[in-house]
């Protein structure tokens, strides 16, 4: 399988939002339509976020987000806010791909460490931890708390 991943602009954003609106469909996230789309529009209008899509044969079969922040402690960063693969592209190095294209775009911008939450869902479901763990993320024992505005 022969994996192309590009930069998300605009003009990507149709199946950029179809992926996303799978995602959160598959693994249970209670967000409606409309507020993915509000959301995805202000990502893509960032140049310190960024969004790839993973193609085979001309068809998207995959998305990663990326956003940055500045943090006293560890500097110029970054987290995986989605990553998504279709069901049937799984198993083919679609997400090792995407994550590769984030992290070559964080070096490019000048970020210094990445971050990715896992959802005890994620890591029933999907093995995350495993999968993070093989391609250099480490537990920082920090336990993710949050609470709405």
């Amino acid at each position: 399988m022969a994996v192309t991943i590009r930069q998300i602009t605009a003009h990507q954003f149709a199946p950029a939002f179809d992926l996303l609106c799978r995602f959160f469909a598959e693994e249970g996230f209670n967000v409606p339509l409309e507020l993915i789309r509000l959301n995805l529009e202000s990502f893509l209008s960032r140049a310190d976020y960024g969004a790839f899509l993973a193609y085979v044969e001309g068809q998207p079969i995959g998305i990663a987000t990326v956003s940055t922040t500045i943090s006293v402690e560890l500097g110029r960063m970054a987290e995986i806010d989605d990553l998504y693969v279709l069901p049937d592209a799984r198993g083919h190095g679609v997400a090792g791909a995407l994550i590769t294209a984030a992290l070559d775009w964080c070096r490019a911008q000048g970020r210094t460490y990445i971050q990715v939450t896992i959802t005890p869902e994620g890591e029933a479901a999907h093995g995350l931890t495993r999968f993070y763990d093989k391609i250099g993320f480490a537990d920082t024992r920090r336990k993710l708390m949050s609470r709405a505005l």
